[in-house]
């Protein structure tokens, strides 16, 4: 059976809109600014940091069709593990309007 879904599309838009690369540059943005922001607690969660030791690599990608039944708040999710020394310590997670812009994003520390 055919998929009435063409993944190809999505791949192919995801690809025009570097979705992936602005989802990196967001996560290296947010390590930046939280370890800026509150020293203490960065050195707490991230001991002896080295950005060597941070693993990062889009884990998915979904998309979202809130506000049933209109259907007027989508979002493509990106998301990627926030993993140090092997060690799973959150996610980031970004979300993209369809045009490609960025509409929010969360750094979570769990």
């Amino acid at each position: 059976m055919r998929s009435l879904i063409d993944v190809t599309s999505i791949k192919l838009w995801m690809d025009r809109m570097q979705v992936v690369r602005k989802a990196i540059e967001g996560f290296w943005e947010n390590i930046k600014l939280y370890r800026e922001e509150d020293p203490e607690e960065f050195e707490k969660n991230f001991p002896n940091y080295d950005p060597a030791f941070l693993e990062v690599e889009v884990q998915s990608v979904s998309i979202t069709f809130d506000n049933f039944p209109e259907l007027n708040y989508n979002h493509v999710h990106v998301v990627i593990p926030i993993r140090y020394k092997g060690k799973n310590m959150g996610m980031y997670k970004i979300l993209f309007t369809f045009d490609g812009h960025i509409e929010d994003d969360f750094f979570i520390i769990d």
